[in-house]
């Protein structure tokens, strides 16, 4: 879950701020929107950075963003935040995707993909069983979580692609 938190943001985001299933929509495309154009933009950071160092980034800056959510003090702050969260989630998707690409020795298209995709699932595996029972217990919780698994994946990618030699 926390390589996309979206499965359990709209129920969060209703039961945390309130906020009805119109506003929730309007939310998730303002989302949407912020992440398509980082993503057209995720080059940048990557010719800075390189392809790893820049997903690894990215997730720290996402986790940082997702623990910030529950601080938001109203709806338009909650939505400025919610969008940079899904710039740096786009600027990231991009630079792994990339890397992903640029990896693959012949013959193994098929296998890298999903060793670069380890470190997401290794954190959203136990963090998707956590999530009912945080929103459950006290919803504020459940984003500085989420933060954690994905600033932990983002530490994961970089240890993986430290194993590799790079």
């Amino acid at each position: 879950m926390w390589a996309s938190p979206t499965p359990l943001l709209s129920p969060w985001i209703n039961v945390y701020l309130g906020v009805g299933r119109a506003a929730i929509g309007a939310i998730f495309a303002a989302g949407n929107l912020a992440f398509s154009t980082a993503s057209l933009l995720a080059h940048a950071l990557v010719r800075r950075l390189g392809m790893v160092k820049a997903s690894a980034v990215s997730r720290f800056a996402s986790g940082a963003l997702l623990a910030a959510l529950p601080l938001a003090p109203n709806g338009a702050t909650f939505i400025a935040l919610y969008m940079l969260y899904n710039a740096m989630v786009g600027i990231g998707g991009t630079a792994r995707s990339s890397y992903i690409s640029g990896a693959a020795a012949e013959g193994s298209e098929a296998t890298t993909p999903a060793v670069a995709n380890i470190p997401m699932r290794i954190t959203a595996t136990p963090s998707a069983a956590l999530a009912g029972y945080l929103i459950e217990a006290d919803p504020a919780l459940l984003m500085p979580i989420a933060a954690a698994f994905t600033a932990t994946a983002g530490y994961l990618l970089l240890k993986l692609r430290e194993e590799d030699g790079a």
